[in-house]
C-alpha cells in the first residue's frame, strides 16, 4: 500500500481527478467526448476492435467516468503502454493515409503509476515512425499525430 503525507492526495485519487479533468476539458473540444480503455495485459491488446471488450465509449460525464474507472481499482496489473501506443498510432497513421480529409487527429493519454513496460519500440520510436510515414504520403503530421 503507498502511505504519503497527511494532506497529500494518494496516486489514486490523484488519477480519478485526472479523469474528471480530462473528461470535462475534452468535451469542450469535441462534443462526442472521450473512449477509455482500461488495459491490464498484453491479451487485452488482442481485443481492441472486438464488442466485448469492457471499455466506456463517447464519454461526456466527468462522474459517469470516474464510476467506471473505479471499477478497475481492484484489478491494477501491469499496463503494455508500448505496445498500446504503436498499435494505435499505426491504426491513426494509416487511416489519415487512406482518407486524410475525413480523419480526425487523436491524442493520446495514457495513465499509469507504474514503471514503464520493456516491450516493443519506445514512444519516441514510434511517434517517428508514424511521422516519417504521414510525411512520405505528403500530409501534414501536426494534424494528425
Amino acid at each position: 500500500m503507498v502511505t504519503v503525507p497527511e494532506g497529500v492526495p494518494l496516486p489514486w485519487e490523484e488519477q480519478l481527478q485526472f479523469v474528471k479533468g480530462i473528461v470535462s476539458q475534452a468535451t469542450t473540444y469535441d462534443k462526442g467526448g472521450i473512449d477509455i480503455w482500461p488495459i491490464f495485459t498484453s491479451s487485452a491488446l488482442e481485443k481492441i476492435g472486438n464488442p466485448e471488450i469492457e471499455c466506456l465509449l463517447n464519454v461526456t460525464d466527468p462522474a459517469k467516468a470516474i464510476n467506471y474507472v473505479q471499477g478497475y481499482k481492484l484489478k491494477l496489473r501491469t499496463t503494455p503502454t508500448r505496445k498500446l501506443f504503436s498499435r494505435l498510432v499505426e491504426k491513426g497513421v494509416t487511416e489519415a493515409i487512406e482518407n486524410p480529409a475525413s480523419t480526425k487527429g487523436p491524442l493520446f493519454l495514457i495513465s499509469t503509476d507504474g514503471k514503464p513496460d520493456e516491450d516493443g519500440p519506445t514512444m519516441q520510436e514510434t511517434t517517428n515512425q508514424g511521422i516519417m510515414a504521414l510525411n512520405r504520403a505528403g500530409l501534414d503530421t501536426t494534424r494528425y499525430i
